[in-house]
């Protein structure tokens, strides 16, 4: 969502497909079913769309099961963006961490340059197989050959987090309205991704810095992603960590900012991987003050799923 705004506060007519639904023009629209990644038919009618009604671009949110399911198949990527890597998830679906691995892959062998997190571990496994920029949180050493940006001096207030982003002869300060310092990272990557296609239209350095600026500090927030709901008396939080990294980062990061108790209200949806909620129960335990899980199941349940 976020390299969505970017491009579209650059004036990049783009299209989005991704799990929050469409948007285009300004306007959101829902998407068929509860996928990621919607169905092959869907996906290619929703682009047809977008070129009809004067669109250059589109940002896919293109899932591990989209690909092993062919619902891009024959879908040719300017930019393929890879945040991380978790071998726990998707495991109920993929059958391994290997297979997971692989299906994930596609997206950047049919991408034209991709986008790697060098501050991943997974980075060390793709960096040679694929064309690449890639960004970090942490200086590494350079590479020949590899463009590099890394964001420095992160900072995380109530209001958001203020770093800056160190670019190979040039750099810029920017500020994101959200919180979290993993979101340093996810700004990061939605940063290079929309440099990479504004950079092709011949946008100077001076011109893209401004534009990605400007996006930034507009953003609105993703629904679920540590969406603020309400400030006063008391913060209440909304966020779609759904494995047991992603809620201990959160956690993590509320805890650093918060001064009275950390209440956790969580559930874990469907019957998918069961597994991984023995990750989100550990999590909880260690990370919060106060647990509730209101789902409607049993006590013996309860206690052998978290």
């Amino acid at each position: 969502m976020l390299l969505h705004h970017l491009l579209e506060a650059s004036g990049v007519w783009a299209g989005r497909v991704s799990t929050i639904g469409g948007r285009f023009r300004g306007q959101d629209f829902v998407l068929p079913g509860h996928f990621t990644t919607p169905e092959a038919p869907q996906v290619f009618e929703t682009l047809a769309r977008f070129v009809r009604e004067g669109g250059t671009h589109a940002v896919l949110e293109v899932s591990s099961h989209a690909l092993e399911l062919d619902r891009v198949r024959g879908l040719q990527f300017d930019v393929g963006v890879w945040t991380n890597f978790s071998g726990d998830d998707h495991v109920d679906f993929h059958g391994s961490e290997a297979a997971y691995l692989n299906a994930k892959r596609k997206l950047l062998e049919r991408s034209s340059v991709a986008v790697l997190n060098r501050d991943d571990s997974s980075y060390a496994a793709l960096r040679d197989d694929f064309a690449h920029v890639a960004y970090s949180l942490e200086r590494h050493g350079s590479q020949p050959d590899v463009l590099e940006w890394c964001a420095e001096d992160v900072r995380e207030s109530a209001e958001g987090l203020r770093f800056t982003v160190n670019a190979p002869g040039w750099g810029f300060a920017a500020f994101v309205p959200m919180i979290g310092g993993f979101n340093a990272s996810n700004a990061m990557a939605a940063l290079m991704a929309a440099a990479t296609v504004l950079f092709k239209r011949g946008w100077s350095n001076a011109r893209v810095a401004e534009a990605l600026q400007r996006g930034l500090k507009s953003f609105p927030g993703v629904p679920g992603r540590m969406q603020m709901l309400q400030t006063a008396p008391f913060r209440v939080i909304n966020d779609f960590a759904h494995t047991g990294a992603s809620l201990r980062a959160a956690l993590e990061t509320l805890r650093a900012t918060t001064t009275g108790r950390l209440i956790l209200v969580i559930g874990a949806a469907g019957q998918r991987d069961p597994a991984r909620r023995t990750g989100i129960g550990e999590a909880a335990a260690r990370g919060a003050d106060v647990r509730s899980s209101p789902r409607r199941i049993t006590a013996r349940n309860r206690s052998r799923r978290f």
